[in-house]
């Protein structure tokens, strides 16, 4: 298996103290052109907020460099722009966008909104409210589209299915190119992991068609099996430390995850007030080349200082043309208010 080490890193949006920024996705958007989409908020130091208000926004890397941000969409009354990051480009160049709002009065999603562009990204429609057949108020979507060979198009997707529940993991399907959803499989339903929520499914389809799930829980991911596109699941089984996790199958057909990494140790959550420092770890990736049963050992990608009271570590992951990888995430240091930064990848030659 190859292994990849780190040669380059750089701010990809600058920290200001002001703004929380965060949530970055990453699409192509044609030849040597890449898609950022990202969320931009106000800043709340010394508290697990995500920030307040938020808009989306999007950039262009054209030839390694980045363009100016554009606002694509703003935030609405009391609720947040939150998880704006879900690019998917199709196989006939349409990019889908994902984004959602987020209710902190209530604690739940606001609305989810699905938009498209059919111009590498110059322009994008009208965001539309999208819903998902089988869930209770409320469901967030989660990764990138798989689209089958049928035309039938699967997401992961989280959310509770009844009253009093905490949150069950699905495969969706859409069979309207991503305007509606509903669930095609139950992957993990809240209970089968005792107390544990069953969020942010993270959906890969595998060379020969297997599909594969990273599934977030309290600290650690849980993974499983379809061998009938989605329709069936084996039950969920521990697979490594991490949350929030994204990724990509390398056309070496490895699949590459990054994810936010787990600290063990110091005072407990009721007495990080108002910080608790803490270093490396912060971002991580691991690798695999047979579909998720072996993993390489764990790699930090961000070396900045996080704070308990803060948030870091969501992302995403791009292969270059020349095989390099791209990966954003947001990082945080001692002023809490997050910045994203961008590093790249390169194979290592072990034969040195």
């Amino acid at each position: 298996m190859r292994n990849f080490e780190i040669t380059d890193r750089r701010d990809v949006i600058a920290k200001r103290l002001d703004r929380y920024l965060s949530f970055p996705g990453l699409a192509p958007a044609g030849p040597g052109r890449i898609l950022m989409a990202y969320r931009d908020g106000k800043s709340r130091p010394g508290t697990y907020s995500h920030g307040a208000d938020g808009d989306l926004c999007l950039i262009r890397r054209e030839n390694g460099r980045w363009s100016a941000p554009r606002t694509l969409y703003t935030h609405e009354d009391a609720v947040e722009e939150m998880g704006c990051g879900d690019l998917t480009r199709m196989t006939d160049g349409t990019i889908v966008l994902f984004s959602r709002q987020w209710d902190g009065g209530n604690s739940r999603t606001a609305g989810v909104y699905v938009a498209s562009s059919a111009d590498s990204g110059e322009t994008f429609s009208p965001r539309t409210p999208v819903s998902a057949a089988g869930f209770h108020q409320w469901w967030v979507p989660y990764g990138k589209v798989i689209e089958l060979p049928s035309g039938v198009w699967l997401l992961g997707g989280y959310g509770r299915r009844a009253e009093g529940e905490g949150a069950s993991a699905a495969c969706m399907e859409s069979l309207d190119r991503g305007r509606s959803w509903r669930v095609r499989a139950w992957i993990g339903t809240f209970g089968c992991l005792g107390k544990l929520p069953l969020n942010e499914p993270l959906i890969f389809r595998l060379d020969g068609g297997e599909l594969f799930v990273l599934i977030r829980t309290n600290g650690m991911f849980y993974s499983a099996r379809s061998a009938d596109d989605g329709r069936t699941w084996e039950p969920p089984a521990p697979a490594f430390e991490g949350m929030a996790g994204a990724g990509i199958i390398l056309r070496g057909g490895e699949l590459l995850v990054t994810y936010r990494g787990i600290h063990h140790g110091g005072p407990p959550p009721e007495q990080r007030v108002p910080t608790w420092p803490r270093k490396g770890r912060l971002y991580c990736c691991r690798l695999t080349a047979d579909g998720g049963r072996t993993w390489t050992p764990e790699m930090s990608l961000d070396d900045n200082e996080a704070l308990q009271a803060g948030s870091y570590g969501m992302g995403d992951a791009l292969e270059l043309d020349d095989g390099r990888v791209l990966v954003v995430f947001y990082t945080s240091d001692s002023d809490q208010a997050p910045w994203i930064q961008e590093v790249t990848l390169a194979p290592r030659d072990d034969r040195k």
